[in-house]
């Protein structure tokens, strides 16, 4: 999933959810908001209003209609992969059970054959 394994594509994800749920006005605010500097935010906010994911309308930075699909795009790619991998835990969850009745069921063999 490269949202969780490329910092930058996290951080845009980051920045456009924090654009869609309060207004900003100020990089500081938004900067100090998801723990970076003003010019690292500053560099993000460049690139991504470059690439037509935010805009600044009436002094706040927005997320465009373009920016907007991307972060539900982003969403649903992370809602599938939690899916997955809570099947795959519920899965091997399941296995692991089975192995420790499968071995209290060998321990109990061994006992009773060392009683005899």
């Amino acid at each position: 999933m490269r949202l969780l394994r490329d910092l930058r594509e996290s951080t845009a994800f980051l920045i456009l959810l924090a654009v869609t749920q309060e207004r900003h006005t100020r990089l500081k605010t938004l900067a100090d908001e998801l723990g970076m500097t003003v010019q690292g935010m500053s560099d993000y906010v460049r690139r991504m209003t470059d690439a037509g994911l935010l805009q600044v309308v009436d002094g706040e930075h927005r997320a465009t209609r373009k920016g907007v699909e991307v972060l539900q795009g982003r969403f649903l790619e992370l809602k599938g992969f939690v899916a997955e991998s809570s099947r795959e835990v519920s899965a091997l969850y399941q296995i692991s059970n089975r192995l420790i009745g499968f071995i209290g069921s060998i321990r109990e063999i061994a006992e009773n054959d060392q009683e005899v």
